[in-house]
């Protein structure tokens, strides 16, 4: 994002970091502000998928918009069921990291 824009109304951003060389398993997971990715594309109603833990979106224009307020990197892709465009999303589907983390 630009520096001095804002995200629209009612999101804020998120960001998950770690030390450079730090292990994933030494990461202790906290919850930033809300919404996540995941979270405002659920709530917007965009069909979702995953495969781990990237998060799959419906290509829409809805799903381009919530994406722009974020600084998160994705791409897209032919779905081979629905021959649909999708987002792929690395690392943003929210239920694997919490079982990923409760689990440590």
């Amino acid at each position: 994002m630009p520096v001095g824009s804002k995200p629209a109304a009612g999101l804020q951003l998120t960001a998950r970091v770690h030390e450079k060389g730090q292990k994933m398993s030494e990461v202790k997971h906290t919850p930033g502000p809300e919404p996540t990715i995941y979270q405002a594309l659920k709530r917007a109603g965009v069909p979702l998928d995953n495969h781990e833990s990237d998060l799959y979106a419906k290509d829409t224009e809805t799903s381009r918009l919530i994406m722009a307020q974020y600084e998160h990197s994705f791409s897209g892709f032919l779905n081979q069921q629905d021959g649909q465009r999708w987002l792929d999303i690395p690392f943003a589907f929210d239920p694997w990291w919490d079982r990923r983390c409760a689990k440590i």
